[in-house]
């Protein structure tokens, strides 16, 4: 902005100083050879703007000073040729309008313009700049509504200016890029200059080792099938070679939220972990609605059934786990509320009895709280302990009318009492009532984070690492009437 205010003083100068400066002819040609050595003498990797800046800035201003008719011997015939008053007159317009035009035509074609595509975009940039001139510019400087009215046109120049600036500001208030130190080893833009000999490479800021190690293992293998699949796609980890306990992980991608604690109970208890997740699709016999398309979402409710095939002929675990968040309607009830969630529960109350009907006990595991915001941007602006990323347990979104509450409901009315396994709030955030932003996982801490609706997956004190989780899995294995239920009740316990 200092680039403008340098003309904007210009014109608060005394009128005799003005006078004066526009005498001196020497000015302006002065000010004209900086103007024209500026684009020679600056190049791409030199750091503008910056102090560099006053070459150009300083060459308009002694331009505008001296430059006048009355500057004896400057160069004010030479400034008043025709073609040069013409592209003074579109000057702003082209200004605005050149850069757009390379880059449009440069990430077009993928390289940058050459010797005959650098004429064609200056030549069509001049062509733009002038239909902007004609036709919004000088029509609306000049219109009669305006030209005359002083108050008019203090109103629209307000009309135009608040918008823009309110937009400035909220910009600005957003979180910004990283701006930690890079040091000595990170030239920066300078890397490009010849001038800047022997730069030693160094490591990629922030590490992309971190960026890498935040994704789940499952999503790196590919192992959450896309929203238009409907093949299964099973995935295996933990103990494969003596596992004591084969469990399956079922659901969505909430479901895979919790795939980095299980999989670590998994390698310490000596489970075989077998994953099938599918994106925005929870796992139930209902068929529901495709948010995108407002049709049956065919895909999902096929790869539903496929699953349930799968898991009582081919895969046969000893326990299943399963979570999900569905935000849709059923077809029966296309319009998301309590009607189509109960709708949606009946159906995974249906597999689960299945399952169990052929010994496989089914654990539901609550779902991990939605805040309602953006985690990793309120994490990112105050910090991973700031309260102001915390959230009380009461308002956790996905609290009301869950369609698990209604699968449980059908599950007891069928004899079975299932209960869901909650990672309570308080528990996670040292006896607080409130659902933090981001927790810390004992005893690796590191802070990972999955999404904006999930907390991360860093509660190693969930499932059968919690005494309260394992009463409540032990007690859904002792239920079940076959001999691999008899085996997961064996297991945990052998686990405490």
């Amino acid at each position: 902005m200092w680039e403008l205010g340098a003309g904007g003083l210009l014109v608060l100068l005394p009128a005799q100083l003005s006078q004066n400066l526009a005498r001196r002819g020497w000015l302006g040609w002065a000010g004209l050879a900086l103007v024209v050595a500026s684009p020679i003498a600056l190049r791409g990797t030199t750091a503008f703007p910056g102090a560099l800046a006053l070459l150009p800035v300083t060459g308009a201003v002694l331009l505008i000073a001296g430059g006048s008719a009355r500057g004896r011997y400057g160069p004010a015939r030479l400034m008043s040729a025709r073609p040069l008053v013409f592209l003074g007159g579109i000057s702003y317009s082209l200004y605005l309008w050149h850069w757009p035009v390379i880059d449009l035509w440069s990430a077009w074609q993928g390289k940058q313009p050459g010797p005959l595509s650098g004429p064609a975009l200056v030549a069509v940039s001049l062509l733009l700049a002038w239909l902007t001139k004609v036709l919004v510019e000088d029509r609306v400087r000049l219109s009669p509504l305006l030209t005359g009215h002083g108050w008019r046109s203090v109103s629209t120049a307000l009309a135009v200016v608040v918008p823009v600036a309110m937009v400035s500001v909220y910009i600005a208030g957003g979180p910004g890029q990283w701006n930690g130190k890079l040091g000595p080893g990170y030239p920066g833009a300078a890397a490009l200059a010849h001038s800047v000999p022997g730069i030693t490479p160094e490591p990629v800021l922030p590490p992309l080792s971190d960026l890498h190690a935040a994704v789940p293992e499952y999503w790196q293998q590919g192992c959450l099938d896309d929203v238009r699949t409907s093949e299964p796609k099973e995935c295996v980890y933990g103990d494969t070679a003596n596992p004591r306990l084969k469990v399956a992980l079922v659901g969505d991608s909430v479901a895979g939220n919790w795939f980095p604690a299980i999989d670590e109970i998994a390698l310490q208890q000596h489970w075989e972990l077998i994953t099938d997740l599918h994106g925005d699709c929870a796992w139930t016999a209902t068929m529901m609605i495709d948010q995108s398309t407002g049709d049956a979402n065919t895909a999902c409710y096929e790869w539903g059934a496929a699953v349930l095939h799968d898991l009582l002929t081919t895969i046969q675990p000893d326990v299943v786990l399963t979570s999900d968040l569905p935000g849709t309607g059923s077809v029966a009830y296309p319009q998301p509320g309590p009607r189509a969630n109960a709708d949606i529960g009946s159906g995974m109350a249906r597999y689960w009895t299945q399952l169990e009907d052929h010994g496989i006990s089914v654990v539901p595991i609550q779902e991990t709280p939605v805040m309602g915001f953006n985690i990793p941007d309120c994490v990112a602006e105050h910090g991973a302990s700031s309260q102001d990323c915390e959230v009380p347990a009461a308002k956790d979104h996905t609290r009301p009318a869950h369609p698990r509450r209604r699968a449980r409901h059908e599950q007891r009315s069928h004899g079975d009492r299932h209960e869901p396994v909650h990672l309570r709030p308080g528990r996670m955030s040292s006896g607080r009532r409130k659902c933090p932003g981001l927790l810390r996982r004992p005893p690796l801490d590191q802070h990972v984070l999955q999404n904006a609706d999930a907390l991360p997956q860093a509660a190693t004190a969930f499932s059968v690492e919690n005494k309260r989780h394992r009463r409540r899995i032990r007690a859904a294995a002792n239920r079940g009437r076959t001999r691999r239920s008899a085996r997961c009740y064996r297991a945990i316990r052998r686990s405490r």
